[in-house]
């Protein structure tokens, strides 16, 4: 298949076809290690849009596709048909590229030449909102990279800084410290631990549903995180929390309830709170968990007032 426009020139589908002949399912044409004529290609396409979009695809699917973009591209196509495309856009090429490695597929790719289109009106493409929708596509079927890492790494800074400030002030190259920092460590602590669970009910949702494969390690990882244990952890963190708050409230009551100093009881309140707030998170969340994983028997007729959403749903795959 290639662009209908005149920039790509059939005669070099040839190299291709043969790479399919060897057993690769999909072959990349690549651009930017072929040539570009004068004039094919905008600069910032060039050295911007493509390079940049294609290198988070690298990262976030481990491909080692140098041109994401490229319409000019060979495949089987019981193979492609299998992978359920259903975008519409710009982004339609890189779905194709993202499934097929998500599946498995053998990918390869070889040089090819970008002419300068023939076309007598301006492209219809909007760099801008497509480049987006292409960015906003690889984010959704990477859940490990929109919110698993920086879900961990908020939790990693959120808990390093209470950790730190919880024993006195932090002093760094003439930079202080104090429980104001301290409080925001604990906000980035707690919203760290909850970006990280809408990370994995994203994994599980996204492999129950079919839109990402069967992944055997996470499977294995998610088996560990059993509702109990998540009780068990939760109900330990919490009462740690709840100890350190009776601590704080028992030395006010020691104080006959006059003022206290905040350097002293916000570095006790503060962690145990944190502490308590995220018992509370890992409850609920393991119980948002198990309903993901809940057993279901598929020969139980739906109720009446699922009906209009089952109706829907059958439209929507015989559309398909």
């Amino acid at each position: 298949m290639g662009d209908s426009d005149d920039s790509y020139h059939f005669d070099q589908a040839m190299p291709m076809v043969q790479q399919l002949r060897n057993g690769f399912d999909v072959c990349m044409g690549t651009r930017l290690k072929g040539t570009i004529m004068p004039k094919a290609m905008p600069k910032l396409n060039r050295y911007l849009g493509n390079p940049l979009l294609t290198g988070i695809g690298k990262i976030f699917f481990k491909m080692s596709q140098s041109d994401f973009h490229c319409g000019m591209r060979a495949f089987r196509k019981d193979k492609i048909l299998a992978l359920n495309l259903v975008t519409t856009g710009m982004e339609w090429a890189s779905e194709m590229l993202i499934k097929a490695r998500l599946t498995g597929l053998k990918i390869t790719e070889v040089p090819v030449t970008l002419f300068r289109d023939g076309r007598t009106r301006p492209p219809h493409l909007k760099r801008w909102q497509d480049g987006w929708r292409h960015l906003r596509f690889m984010l959704l079927h990477s859940p490990k990279w929109l919110f698993i890492i920086p879900g961990l790494m908020m939790i990693t800074v959120g808990y390093l800084g209470e950790a730190s400030l919880s024993r006195g002030i932090l002093e760094i190259r003439k930079v202080y410290f104090d429980i104001q920092t301290l409080l925001v460590s604990a906000f980035v602590l707690l919203l760290g631990i909850q970006i990280t669970f809408a990370g994995v009910f994203a994994s599980v949702y996204s492999r129950l549903a079919g839109i990402l494969p069967y992944d055997a390690k996470f499977d294995r990882a998610l088996k560990l995180l059993t509702l109990e244990k998540l009780l068990l952890i939760s109900v330990v963190v919490g009462a740690m929390g709840l100890g350190g708050f009776l601590h704080t409230l028992w030395g006010w009551h020691n104080a006959h309830f006059s003022e206290l100093n905040p350097r002293v009881t916000m570095r006790q309140l503060v962690p145990a709170l944190t502490m308590v707030a995220i018992s509370v998170q890992g409850v609920f969340n393991g119980f948002m968990l198990s309903v993901l994983f809940l057993k279901t028997r598929p020969d139980v007729m739906p109720t009446a007032t699922a009906t209009p959403l089952v109706e829907t749903t059958l439209t929507l795959e015989e559309s398909r």
